[in-house]
């Protein structure tokens, strides 16, 4: 994802602030290879194995923590509950960064997760964290960055916030910034989730910040899938996230096109929520996601609310900002679509800000009126009158500081820029 020349953002916004934040590599402290103990203050504990956590650790919190694997997984959380891991730097990794199983309650803040590699084969072997069949799980503050998919859930009343996500690996059918494979009650705020062919932060949000980024998506690694992925998952809450990149598939010199199926918030094969019901999207930005921005394929319940997007990289799928349009056979529909602003120009210059392929019936303003046009904003064919009102909103020209919504402290990464707490 390029936004530069297209949507400028804010000279500095992002600028690395001086609250000594430093590389991670650079902590050092001290190693401990014997059982797991719940955190003194003071220097890093260092691990170069597994941190095997059980019930054994329930309500324990382990903090300041450096942690890095030829072998295995980085931390793995088994039949836990109410363990908190903070203030941690967790990688690179040989298996998964954080694989959380059953137990309830359980928290990671505050920490920089980066696996650095994609899976060679189906799936999640490589994730940032994996949450499967644990319940009341929070994931807040944290950078995650470079893994099989970021975050993927299989689980039940989960809180994702304030999280900074970066260019997810694969392979697919990963390669999700976050997906809720399945579950129920699971709510996704206020995270800046980027992907991106630059080669550092700077570059790739109009910064001066020269933090590297490690692992770009390019020819020869995979692209995201998608973003956001709401698969069988019952009641989600999908609020005030900004979402970009992906498919920068116009760039010059980008070393050709990527997957035509990416889109910003969606589902399972980057184009569609499949099996969600009782979803709401509401007051995200999308911007520049490649094939669409928000899309619904199936599912009762839901409401796309109040979302900004706009799309000037489009790819070879089929390039529309919002669409609603039942394309698998678990039912779809009622779905609310209102106060919506879109707008994406594909190759050949028509501009798609909403298509409706049919089957999803009612799509309503308000449960009674059927003229969505009537309560959204989109532009057609040649209109670019939504476009023009996107490109000067501050909401998009200025992206969230990393992270956007720490828990307790700032974490310790190349990309930290948040202001609002000190460092950890």
């Amino acid at each position: 994802m390029t936004v530069r020349n297209r949507v400028k953002y804010v000279s500095g916004a992002l600028a690395l602030c001086a609250l000594g934040l430093v590389a991670i590599n650079a902590i050092r402290g001290t190693t401990n290879t014997g059982a797991a103990t719940e955190s003194p203050t003071g220097a890093a504990t260092v691990l170069t194995s597994t941190l095997k956590l059980s019930s054994a650790n329930n309500g324990q919190t382990f903090t300041n923590y450096r942690i890095s694997t030829k072998n295995g997984d980085c931390v793995d959380i088994n039949e836990a509950s109410n363990v908190t891991l903070q203030n941690s730097n967790i990688g690179p990794c040989a298996g998964r960064g954080i694989y959380i199983k059953n137990g309830s309650g359980n928290r990671i803040h505050d920490s920089y997760i980066h696996v650095e590699g994609a899976s060679q084969r189906c799936c999640d072997t490589r994730d940032g964290i994996l949450v499967r069949g644990s319940s009341f799980t929070t994931i807040q503050g944290n950078v995650v960055a470079y893994s099989e998919s970021n975050i993927e859930i299989f689980g039940n009343d989960t809180v994702i916030v304030g999280n900074f996500l970066l260019n997810p690996q694969g392979v697919y059918p990963r390669g999700q910034q976050i997906q809720t494979g399945a579950g129920t009650n699971v709510r996704i705020a206020n995270n800046f989730l980027l992907s991106t062919r630059d080669g550092t932060l700077g570059q790739a949000i109009e910064t001066d910040s020269n933090a590297p980024i490690l692992m770009t998506q390019g020819a020869t690694t995979n692209p995201p899938e998608d973003s956001i992925s709401i698969y069988k998952t019952q009641f989600a809450d999908i609020e005030n996230n900004f979402v970009t990149g992906g498919l920068d598939a116009t760039v010059p010199g980008s070393g050709g096109a990527q997957s035509p199926s990416g889109c910003g918030i969606l589902g399972a094969d980057g184009d569609k929520i499949l099996g969600a019901n009782h979803v709401t999207i509401k007051n995200n930005i999308v911007l520049n996601t490649g094939q669409c921005g928000i899309g619904i394929a199936t599912g009762t319940g839901l409401a796309v609310i109040g979302n900004k997007v706009l799309n000037l990289n489009p790819n070879t799928g089929g390039n529309t900002a919002i669409y609603v349009w039942k394309q698998y056979p678990p039912a779809c529909g009622p779905v609310l679509l209102s106060g919506n602003i879109a707008s994406e120009v594909r190759p050949g210059g028509y501009n798609s800000g909403y298509w409706d392929g049919g089957g999803c019936n009612p799509v309503t303003c308000d449960g009674v009126n059927s003229n969505v046009n009537s309560c959204n904003s989109f532009d057609y064919g040649s209109g670019r009158a939504a476009q023009k009102t996107l490109l000067q909103d501050a909401a998009l020209t200025a992206a969230p500081r990393i992270p956007p919504l720490p828990k307790r402290c700032v974490v310790y990464s190349p990309y930290s820029s948040q202001r609002s707490l000190p460092g950890c």
